[in-house]
């Protein structure tokens, strides 16, 4: 018998392990990094043909008149479109508040109508304005649970709720805004106006000087297969061997480019935001923690990734983008203001307004059926503000949908009773009811006594509701609502509106023509709107590219 050698053992046994152990996380890492080394050499790639085809357009169009009419005409049609939106988006504005059996909440249309939310998010764009820009500015909310974000060339920003919901500080609104206003500063929708005329131009003169090549190689080809066999077969073989030849030369000398526009747009805007905010001393810091946030999100909800800020893989491109202009291109300038204490990352008017906003844009998630997002953003509402009843309501009523266990069911019933508890206005009526039931659910221990007294609280709410709504519906702001969110951010809980006690004035001003008579049928015409489904509010439309024939030019 021979007997084994100690080395070759222990290496037979290593060998072994090697197969069937896991690879380590260092090949994982590698991967990764072959993943993002790709990624980055597409995305240059793509800014490599975008920088190209953007010097041509331009030349084009400083040199080319009837290239620079046909652009200019095509701009003017994007503004005229863009300025025709905004103004039926502005004009639409509204909001109602709706009954849907023991709920109501306020509804908003095309806007969201919370003018103090609105004014704070607008001023944040302002104070980032560059100085010496003469671009004008404005930011608006739209009220949708999709994170979406969009602008127009006039300067008109539209933030989705969804999106703002779910930032965590005022630095990574900041950035959200700043992205969107880098859009205009960089003059993204005349320079689209220019390329998408442009590209079929290019590609023409790139076909035709590769045909010039491929024509020069077949001439080259021929004589040389001629010299070669001394025959007519010779040059035949010669010249297509030639033209094939130099049509791959050609080709490669003169690629036809197709750009993906809003890509590189995008990457574009995302390192202004960066100088944006730096100037305006944000904390860039904050900015991946806003694409872990939107990746975490569009993984519990992929409805979240409806809008174009929210595809998976531009999150993570995006993210690690931003990775990258933190750790290398303003690594020094980061540092420097660090060390000087100069970057804001969040401010106490942030916290205190969105305590509002994570409300009502989780109320319409939850309308929307998108739970995980309602519960997020009411539970983020009621931990900034515990006293708002809405908030504690419609928090009870996702907890109690989704519920699964008996800890679900008590947080609840919980959300229910600090609803009650804080509602001096008894609006949030449904809570009595939802607690009542709840009781019954509980056979083991039937408190009558308890789900009576719940129940009739109920219904004394509701008639109390119903009289106000039905005195005060010609009178009162539609945006009631709001001026009961301020007067709760000063400690005042208790104020309602006084009505007119003077029952004939209030009968006469109905019965008057042309005044609130007409607005009550209004009123009444939005509530058979509402009946209708809800469908998410339709995002700005971009241009689309142009596929026709390459513009006309003077020889």
């Amino acid at each position: 018998m021979v007997p084994l050698n100690k080395h070759r053992c222990i290496w037979a046994v290593a060998l072994v392990l090697a197969a069937i152990l896991p690879l380590p996380a260092k090949d994982k890492k590698t991967k990764e990094e072959k993943r993002r080394e790709q990624e980055v050499k597409s995305a240059e790639k793509q800014e490599r043909q975008y920088e190209k085809l953007r010097q041509f357009a331009i030349n084009l169009y400083e040199n080319d008149y009837e290239f620079r009419e046909a652009v200019d005409r095509d701009y003017e049609e994007v503004m005229r479109s863009h300025s025709e939106q905004a103004f039926q988006t502005n004009l639409s504005r509204k909001s109602i508040t709706v009954s849907v059996q023991e709920d109501r909440f306020r509804r908003h249309f095309h806007l969201y109508d919370n003018p103090a939310v609105q004014y704070y998010v607008n001023s944040i764009a302002q104070r980032l304005a560059p100085p010496d820009t003469d671009r004008l500015f404005a930011v608006r909310l739209t009220p949708s649970p999709i994170p979406s974000a969009t602008t127009l060339a006039t300067g008109s920003i539209y933030i989705s709720t969804g999106l703002v919901s779910m930032l965590e500080n005022e630095a990574q609104l900041a950035y959200v805004v700043a992205h969107e206003m880098a859009h205009v500063l960089k003059d993204h929708w005349k320079l689209k106006s220019m390329m998408r005329l442009a590209e079929p131009v290019y590609n023409e003169k790139q076909a035709q000087k590769a045909a010039w090549i491929s024509l020069i190689a077949t001439g080259i080809g021929a004589g040389i297969g001629a010299a070669a066999t001394r025959n007519s077969g010779g040059a035949a073989a010669g010249a297509v061997a030639g033209m094939a030849v130099g049509a791959a030369v050609g080709f490669t000398m003169n690629p036809l480019l197709s750009v993906d526009f809003d890509k590189v747009q995008e990457d574009e805007a995302d390192r202004e935001a960066f100088q944006i905010l730096l100037r305006a001393k944000y904390d860039p810091g904050e900015v991946p923690r806003l694409f872990l946030v939107l990746q975490n999100t569009v993984n519990l909800d992929t409805r979240a990734s409806l809008g174009f800020i929210g595809n998976r893989r531009r999150i993570r491109e995006r993210l690690d983008n931003c990775k990258d202009l933190i750790e290398k291109a303003y690594k020094a300038d980061i540092e420097l203001k660090k060390s000087k204490g100069e970057l804001i990352g969040d401010n106490p008017q942030f916290r205190h307004l969105m305590a509002e906003l994570k409300r009502d844009n989780g109320i319409l998630a939850y309308y929307y059926d998108m739970f995980a997002l309602a519960r997020n953003n009411l539970a983020d509402a009621v931990a900034i503000r515990s006293n708002d009843p809405s908030a504690q309501y419609y928090y009870g009523k996702v907890l109690q949908l989704t519920a699964r266990t008996p800890e679900d069911h008590r947080a609840a019933d919980e959300a229910f009773r600090m609803a009650i508890q804080h509602d001096a206005r008894g609006l949030n009526f449904g809570a009595h009811l939802h607690r009542a039931l709840m009781m019954m659910g509980d056979l083991s221990n039937l408190d009558k006594a308890k789900i009576v007294q719940e129940l009739q609280a109920y219904v004394d709410s509701y008639i109390k509701y119903s009289d106000m709504s039905v005195r005060g519906a010609a009178y009162l702001p539609p945006n009631l609502e709001s001026v009961y969110d301020y007067l709760m951010t000063v400690g005042e809980f208790k104020w309602v509106p006084t009505m007119p006690e003077n029952p004939v004035l209030l009968n006469t001003q109905l019965l008057k023509p042309g005044s609130v008579a007409q607005q009550a049928e209004v009123e009444q015409q939005v509530m058979q709107e509402v009946l209708q489904p809800v469908q998410p509010a339709p995002a700005p439309a971009k241009p689309m590219r142009n596929t026709s024939a390459p513009v006309q030019r003077r020889k």
